[in-house]
């Protein structure tokens, strides 16, 4: 302790430093992000005009810019020294130090992608939507944030063979896709989608930008899944993206059980729906979309399981 300075305006100073060091940090990581940015925007408007600026920089900022990850531990079990294990445990440290930001030529070609989409006037009415594409994709489609946990996991696991249930517009077989080719994998992605017009959408978007490894299935998907398991399909990524409800996710779990190879992940989405307005409906009344997930973290071929931003539930299988 320096003579004359009480130890607690020693520590004091200490905490103020830190705090200071931590606002520096955070300074420079957003103006590195700002330059990335500019940067990708540049390339972008170099491709063409741009529809909307500040959707674009919005798009960029989701692609590029800082992205902390809050993961808890929901299952492990012990004196597990599996490949895929220790592939898993290692994606997570990437993760909790920020999940890494796309490349350049990736942020580029979502950001092309999106705004293709943001523009689409396509009427969306069915049972549960009623908008318009443009609409339904900003308020509901994977993006940046999303497809970079998305590519961090194929790459951190070398995923060669991918199964998605809910492609939707085809933001997140594109960030699958591109992650496989990134990774130095063949593109092999089976994508499942039961409505129009996101079937016919999604199909132009990908066969557009992917020559080859993609393969679309139209219609029900417990009857797709039915299928895959008649050609002996199996899957080293499953992104589960379809009927947000509990009873769906521990249905569809069953159905996906004999397609996940052993050391495969199965990263469901949105485990925190609630359609709390929706209790007339038996099947949302009979489990929670949040209980089922942790009814799946604790199953038997579950070896590791984690929650990603409360939003995520990612469950590495024996």
């Amino acid at each position: 302790m320096a003579p004359g300075i009480p130890h607690f305006v020693q520590r004091l100073r200490a905490r103020a430093r830190r705090a200071l060091d931590g606002i520096f940090f955070r300074l420079a990581e957003r103006n590195l992000a700002d330059l990335a940015i500019a940067r990708v925007l540049t390339e972008l408007e170099a491709q063409g005009p741009i529809r909307d600026t500040a959707q674009a920089v919005q798009i960029l900022s989701g692609c590029l810019g800082a992205q902390p990850a809050r993961i808890v531990m929901r299952a492990s079990r012990a004196g597990i020294d599996s490949q895929a294990a220790r592939r898993f445990d290692s994606t997570l440290r990437t993760l909790r130090a920020g999940v890494p930001g796309l490349t350049t030529a990736t942020s580029v070609r979502f950001a092309q992608l999106a705004q293709e989409l943001l523009a689409d006037r396509t009427p969306v009415e069915n049972e549960l939507y009623h908008f318009d594409v443009g609409r339904h994709f900003a308020q509901s489609a994977s993006k940046g944030p999303k497809g970079r946990i998305l590519t961090a996991l194929v790459r951190g696991m070398r995923a060669e063979r991918c199964l998605e249930l809910g492609t939707q517009y085809g933001a997140s077989a594109f960030f699958l896709l591109e992650a496989q080719r990134d990774t130095g994998v063949l593109p092999d992605l089976t994508s499942v989608e039961g409505f129009e017009p996101m079937v016919g959408i999604s199909r132009r978007i990908l066969e557009s930008r992917f020559s080859d490894g993609l393969r679309l299935l139209h219609g029900d998907k417990r009857k797709c899944l039915d299928e895959l398991a008649q050609e002996s399909r199996r899957f080293d990524l499953v992104f589960h993206d379809a009927g947000h409800i509990g009873a769906d996710y521990l249905e569809d779990f069953a159905a996906l059980d004999p397609l996940l190879k052993s050391g495969a992940l199965l990263v469901l989405d949105d485990i925190r729906t609630d359609y709390s307005d929706r209790l007339d409906d038996p099947r949302v009344r009979e489990v929670s979309c949040y209980d089922a997930w942790r009814r799946i973290a604790a199953h038997s071929r579950v070896e590791r399981a984690v929650e990603l931003n409360d939003t995520i539930g990612i469950a590495l299988l024996a």
